[in-house]
């Protein structure tokens, strides 16, 4: 008789015998979750948590016992919920083992937490899913800091836009007055060579256009500096080195008497008043590039004079408003024509102008140029006034410190 021969199982499909525990990995296991100093947590397939960690509950600012109390859904922000939902639920279908994302927790103050999340699924010996272990890398700073840097080159590439747009236009505004400078001394130079009575008039008349035109040209250029400084510091009050160095404390009258001795010629006509109210004299210090801030005074004066009816009297008047939430509110205004609502917000914008204003020469520069230096002080400009008749420009400046 021929013995059957005895089959046997290849040892890799002998199940192995349970193993009985372990108590040193056990508590090595113990000690990685308890002391590790990312979040970590057991969470169990509905989302409740099982186990959290020191780290975790610091990272929420919220004990043990309030997270046990809830579930992974209950503070994960609204906007992200679907995904990791969707995510987990791959996982419990067996399509997968574990998720790496990107999420934001809601943080028991109300702040967001962005945290890197790592989950790995932890089934029993069948195969059943037993629960989550999930690993959460707290990177709000790491986030903030990347949407600082975004929002420092956005800022940066609107800055460049601005800053060729703005060359651009000074290049072809600073010709003219350049060429009419050039014309004047070559008549100058001619009338010299006969000078009678008649001639010196012409003279003295050429010299006042002169003038005239280098102001214009100076305007031009402070308002570039202006615009670089502002441009490359920070258009939102964050100018690091910048905002420390050139920002002091001022007295907003001794800017606005400052302002006034300055203004060219052209800006000082019998037909302009120009007024300061009380409430300058009376403001508290500003924390402000004092520089910074006369060419934007200048260029509120400015507009309004060039903007004037003509053949009627303009009255201009700067003034100050009581001091508000660390800030004080500056006011430019005239009884010129108005803005029209619809075009308040657009005259800002660089090279734009109102619609009422196209029968005078100008660049478009001044307000853009004034927005900026106000942004960066970290304060607001706007514009209001009636339907038919004057026009109020306003900004905020911060307050000195005590």
């Amino acid at each position: 008789m021929i013995d059957e021969p005895v089959l046997t199982a290849p040892a890799a499909l002998v199940p192995d015998p349970p193993q009985p525990p372990d108590p040193v990995a056990d508590r090595a296991w113990d000690l990685t979750f308890e002391r590790s100093p990312i979040g970590m947590a057991v969470v169990l397939p509905d989302g409740s948590w099982a186990r959290v960690n020191e780290a975790l509950c610091l990272m929420l600012g919220r004990s043990p016992d309030e997270l046990h109390a809830c579930t992974f859904q209950d503070i994960t922000h609204p906007d992200d919920l679907a995904a990791d939902v969707e995510l987990l639920e791959e996982c419990l279908a067996g399509r997968r083992d574990g998720y790496r994302t990107t999420k934001r927790y809601v943080h028991a103050n109300g702040d967001l937490v962005w945290g890197d999340l790592s989950v790995a699924l932890v089934r029993h010996p069948d195969g059943r899913p037993m629960h989550f272990v999930s690993q959460i890398l707290d990177i709000t700073d790491q986030h903030r800091d990347r949407d600082r840097l975004e929002g420092a080159l956005e800022r940066l590439a609107r800055a460049n836009e601005d800053l060729e747009a703005f060359a651009a236009i000074a290049s072809h505004e600073l010709k003219t007055p350049l060429a009419g400078v050039r014309a004047g001394l070559e008549l100058i130079r001619d009338l010299l060579e006969t000078p009678d009575a008649t001639a010196l008039s012409q003279v003295r008349a050429l010299a006042a256009r002169g003038e005239s035109s280098v102001d214009r040209m100076a305007t031009l250029l402070d308002a570039l500096l202006a615009l670089t400084v502002t441009k490359t510091g920070g258009a939102d009050g964050d100018g690091g080195a910048g905002e420390s160095t050139l920002r002091r404390p001022v007295a907003l009258a001794v800017v606005v008497e400052a302002t006034l001795g300055d203004l060219p010629a052209s800006l000082r006509l019998p037909d302009v008043t120009i007024e300061v109210a009380p409430g300058v004299a009376a403001a508290p210090p500003v924390a402000v590039e004092p520089n910074l801030v006369r060419t934007v005074l200048t260029t509120l004066v400015a507009n309004a004079v060039k903007y004037r009816d003509a053949g009627r009297h303009l009255t201009v008047v700067i003034d100050a408003g009581e001091p508000d939430d660390g800030s004080l509110t500056v006011c430019v205004a005239n009884d010129g024509p108005p803005i029209p609502a619809a075009e308040r917000e657009r005259v800002f914008s660089l090279h734009s102008r109102g619609s009422s204003t196209t029968a005078v020469t100008g660049s478009g520069i001044g307000l853009a140029v004034s927005r900026s230096i106000v942004e960066w002080h970290g304060g607001r400009i706007w514009i209001d006034g009636g339907p038919t008749s004057g026009v109020t420009v306003a900004f905020t400046l911060p307050l000195a410190p005590h």
